[in-house]
């Protein structure tokens, strides 16, 4: 094997500390018809500090590796040094080949090393956003989808330095009876300081060591093995190479320990296997992920996968379906001796472009064999992230390959479990190949002697193993007994079926509970964490059904998994305020502190006497009557100095101290009257004769950028041609696509500009700002059902703001599922949100009214309190929201006789009234006009500043306009636009109103 080191970036970004963490990927030998491939190079993770004016570097790196059970676990000490002048907050992402885990974080806090505690995933985003608002030490560790990990650093200090500690497992590899792990040392540069120590446990002998220029060696003590050094000022070169024996013996290599009220225990050991050539089909159906991430497979390890392939085939025929944001019609290449040039030439000149849905092809009845070659990253279509993929019946068989460094192996793994999984990175040429052209062996584990008092699980990869070119596989199981199970021995009984239709059995003899040594740390043994891996990766490939259990393994084990992640917080009260497990050494501190706060506890929903406070002021205003007297400018408010403050990056003052959006009150005030629960108030009937014509005219907004006037000046028939010139610039900005987008819609080609604004959801992985911009722009296009699966998805990684429910809401409005947008609604509006969301609830009682009064079939309101069910129908409506927290955006809307209502105009002469501004969330925030007089109404939008650590680029805004808002003459028009320049107004809109006819 040999490393191959991608070169070294140095704009602010480095990945050198954690390049390491890739188990090394096996060569693409020579078999056959199939060309040797180089070894592929691990993508670099990389930390992203936007805005920063000098690199932050790496000055200081520890490695502590421990190799036991054919597993090694590495923790990582890094200390990064940042050279500017400012506090900084990183976001370091970094795939990890499968097999590799994240299984620990610390970070430095006032000097000592603090270990990460364990929450759900969407609320460790949102207690980490929480204290970063406050500008105190935070770190938040995910796992986003596919492979890959992202960790959220805060703050690094201005000319100072931060410490973070990561711990890594990863399997080793078995190659020719040996097991093999190898660690780079040439990948850092020049170090402050390195150290490195090394503890092996390996009972079928001494393990063999090379360590380039470090001279590293090991000492030995009976069955252990350990070495270590620690050198300054120095540049590591070469690498770490260990080769121990392979175990042989299950029950030899069994390791066990007590921890809680279980027994844990794992092993693993080599056993001898065998395969047998299969009948292969002569029609095979090929799914060929064409999106955008499918550019970066390694397609010359695909062609020469197919090469072999095709050649075993002979004489058949291919299939062949690309795979987008929609499958393309299928297309038949007849494969003749072998010869596949026509399908290889028509793949090599395939577009990869849009995202990604592997849902929506369809099986056939006349093809058996499916081979889907995709990354699994599926994220567009209405059931594109569920996976719901067509189901296989009777002798049809799905194989999934990937030649992908970033990819989602679970779900590729639980898509081919008719046929099998192929990683062409991780398997040989010989390996790959075999396991697509022969009926291999499969490997079953019996754990009845458990009687329910236990489980036992194999790890994924010994399930549907590949074998060695020495005809061996490594198999590895962990699980647990109850420590009331009886203190007999059992025996487990793993069973390998062969090809040819033998089999044998291993017994793998457990043992006793008193037999077992004690663990007496806090954090889950090794054995623990290898069963809850096993379970969670078997758990994942129906994640929605399992996301409890997941979330339930994770926390018990401390695994970071797509439903847990890694935080560390800097005080007890924080530990404390946000319910998260504390590290021991703050376990009484953070009781003592929850003792006393459990009286203030709230139940996360507002008093309803309060909402019905809030409802009866906004519906008071509507009742009341306005005349047409223009108001004297108001002098400069403290609103208006916060701004200031915030625009200069002076610091954000403090949200007020209560937690909601309004007061508590003793007791609820009598319920305003409403004709019925589901009944429109009198006043919106429709408009009597003689009411003014009202229209609505958008002011499209229009990209700057260079690309704009090429595309603005090609031919229909050149357009997607000069986009994907344009593309390979731009590969990586969601203002290009979105820009893009916009021409095709306008020249009325659909298809194509739903294909490149797709591509949006290629671009960053569970990220909502992207996610929330996209769904805002399929509902301009009105494509309600794809935003719908996009602002699911959106919900799930924050349900914790408003906006999230609130929009999906609207979204099955859109879509004509309006009970489900009315709970909605209804629990947007009865939820305790923070201050800084402004007037979310009042504005989702108003939208489910609206709702509620224009339905034309009965709804259930029973739940709803009737002081609550008031229709508020206007003649004009504005809503503003937008996609990027800690921003202050503002909406103004000017009538014909030029009085502004803004946020410090907020009631205008005619009764234009706009909710309070909202100066840190998303908003929304929203215009309402009871009567308008004749003329013409601006609506302008203004981006004033941010306060976010992490400078985002451009601010996407959706602006909805309304007329005859709560009636049955409603119309609507939206339009997004794009912000990057602070204290700069925009027109997105006029309303017409036009006298009444005579």
């Amino acid at each position: 094997m040999q490393w191959s080191l991608v070169q070294f970036q140095r704009k602010n970004i480095f990945f050198a500390a954690l390049a390491l963490m890739f188990m090394l990927l096996g060569p693409f030998e020579a078999e056959g018809a199939i060309a040797p491939q180089p070894d592929p190079a691990p993508r670099p993770p990389l930390l992203v500090v936007r805005g920063a004016e000098r690199e932050v570097q790496l000055s200081s790196l520890a490695i502590q590796t421990t190799i036991q059970d054919g597993f090694a676990e590495s923790a990582l000490e890094m200390v990064f040094s940042n050279p500017n002048d400012r506090i900084l907050e990183g976001e370091l992402r970094f795939p990890l080949r499968p097999g590799q885990a994240i299984s620990g974080l610390a970070l430095d806090i006032n000097g000592e090393m603090r270990q990460a505690s364990v929450v759900e995933k969407a609320r460790g985003q949102e207690v980490f956003e929480e204290v970063t608002r406050q500008q105190v030490d935070p770190a938040l560790l995910e796992a986003v989808q596919g492979d890959s990990y992202r960790l959220r650093l805060y703050p690094i200090p201005a000319k100072g330095s931060r410490r973070v500690l990561l711990r890594v497992m990863q399997p080793l590899s078995p190659e020719k009876g040996e097991l093999h792990y190898t660690l780079p040392l040439g990948f850092a540069g020049k170090l402050d300081s390195f150290a490195l120590e090394v503890r092996i446990a390996s009972p079928s002998g001494k393990p063999a060591v090379q360590s380039g220029n470090m001279g590293f060696t090991l000492q030995s003590q009976g069955i252990f093995y350990s070495g270590k050094i620690e050198k300054s000022q120095v540049r590591p070169e070469g690498m770490l190479d260990i080769r121990l024996p392979a175990p042989q013996d299950f029950a030899g290599a069994l390791t066990a320990v007590r921890w809680g009220d279980r027994l844990y225990f794992s092993t693993a050991a080599l056993v001898q296997g065998n395969t047998a050539p299969r009948a292969l089909p002569s029609l095979v159906t090929l799914l060929w992920d064409a999106s955008g991430s499918g550019a970066g497979r390694d397609h010359a390890r695909e062609y020469a996968f197919l090469d072999g392939y095709c050649k075993a085939l002979g004489n058949a025929e291919l299939r062949l379906i690309l795979l987008r944001d929609v499958p393309e019609a299928a297309k038949t290449f007849s494969i003749k001796n072998g010869d596949w040039t026509e399908l290889k030439d028509y793949l090599r000149a395939t577009v990869y472009d849009g995202g990604t849905n592997l849902t929506a092809w369809k099986t056939s009845d006349d093809c058996d064999e499916y081979l889907l070659f995709s990354d699994g990253l599926s994220n567009f279509g209405p059931e594109a992230a569920a996976w719901s993929l067509p189901q296989m019946t009777g002798k049809q068989r799905l194989f999934a390959v990937n030649s992908s460094m970033n990819a989602d192996s679970r779900a590729l793994r639980h898509a081919a479990r008719s046929g099998a999984y192929i990683d062409l990175l991780q398997l040989d040429a010989r390996q790959a190949l075999n396991r697509l052209l022969h009926e291999g062996l499969r490997v079953s584990l019996d754990d009845s002697a458990l009687a329910g008092r236990g489980e036992a699980r194999l790890d994924p990869e010994s399930a549907s193993a590949a074998l060695s070119e020495e005809g061996e596989v490594l198999c590895r199981l962990a699980g647990w007994i109850a420590k009331d199970a009886g203190s007999s021995q059992r025996t487990l009984g793993l069973r390998i079926d062969y090809a040819d239709g033998t089999s044998r059995q291993y017994p793998v003899a457990l043992p006793a509970w008193e037999d077992a040594p004690k663990y007496e740390a806090a954090t889950a043994p090794l054995q623990a964490r290898l069963w809850g891996g096993y379970a969670i990766a078997a758990l994942e490939g129906e994640y929605k059904r399992n996301k409890k259990a997941i979330t339930r393994l994770g926390q018990e084990l401390g695994l970071v998994s797509r439903a847990t992640s890694l935080i560390v917080l800097e005080t007890a009260e924080d530990y404390a305020r946000y319910n998260v497990t504390p590290p021991p050494e703050l376990k009484a501190q953070v009781q003592a502190i929850q003792s006393v706060m459990q009286q203030e506890q709230g139940t996360g929903y507002m008093d309803e006497g309060a909402l019905l406070e809030l409802w009866r002021k906004k519906v008071q205003w509507w009742e009341s009557d306005f005349t047409a007297k223009p108001k004297k400018r108001k002098d400069e408010s403290e609103l208006n100095r916060r701004r200031r403050h915030l625009a200069t990056g002076a610091g954000v003052e403090p949200e007020p101290v209560a937690p909601g959006a309004a007061p508590r009150m003793q007791a609820p005030p009598e319920p305003m009257a409403a004709d019925s629960a589901a009944a429109p108030a009198p006043e919106q009937e429709a408009p009597k004769q003689g009411a003014p014509a009202m229209g609505i005219q958008l002011r499209p907004w229009t990209s700057d950028a260079p690309y704009i006037a090429r595309m603005r000046d090609s031919a229909d028939k050149d357009l997607y041609a000069v986009y994907l010139d344009e593309k390979p610039g731009y590969s990586n900005s969601s203002a290009f696509f979105l820009d893009a987008a916009d021409r095709f819609f306008e020249r009325g080609m659909k298809e194509l500009g739903l294909r490149v604004l797709s591509n949006i959801a290629e671009l960053d992985l569970e990220n909502r700002r992207l996610l929330r911009m996209l769904a805002y722009r399929l509902i301009q296009a009105d494509e309600p059902a794809l935003a719908l699966a996009i602002l699911e998805q959106v919900l799930e990684l924050a349900p914790y703001e408003p906006q999230s429910m609130r929009d999906l809401a609207l979204a099955h409005a859109a879509l004509g599922n309006t009970q489900k947008a009315v709970d909605l609604l209804h629990e947007t509006a009865r939820r305790e949100w923070p201050y800084r969301f402004g007037e979310i609830n009042t504005i989702a009682l108003t939208e489910m009214n609206a709702l509620i009064a224009l339905s034309q079939k009965a709804l259930k309101t029973d739940a709803i309190h009737s002081g609550l069910l008031v229709n508020l129908p206007v003649d004009l409506r504005v809503v503003l929201s937008w996609d990027t927290d800690n921003t202050d955006m503002d909406l103004w809307v000017t009538d014909p006789g030029g009085e502004a209502t803004y946020y410090e105009n907020p009631l205008s002469g005619q009764g234009g009234s706009i909710s309070r501004d909202c100066i840190q969330g998303y908003g929304p925030e929203e215009f309402m006009l009871k009567k308008a007089t004749p003329g013409v109404y601006k609506v302008e939008v203004n981006y004033y500043g941010s306060s976010q650590q992490v400078i985002s680029g451009e601010v996407s805004m959706l602006v909805t306009l309304f007329t005859n808002f709560g009636t049955p003459q409603q119309k609507e028009e939206r339009i997004t636009v794009r912000l990057k320049e602070t204290a700069k107004k925009v027109l997105a809109g006029e309303f017409t109103i036009g006298s009444p006819p005579q």
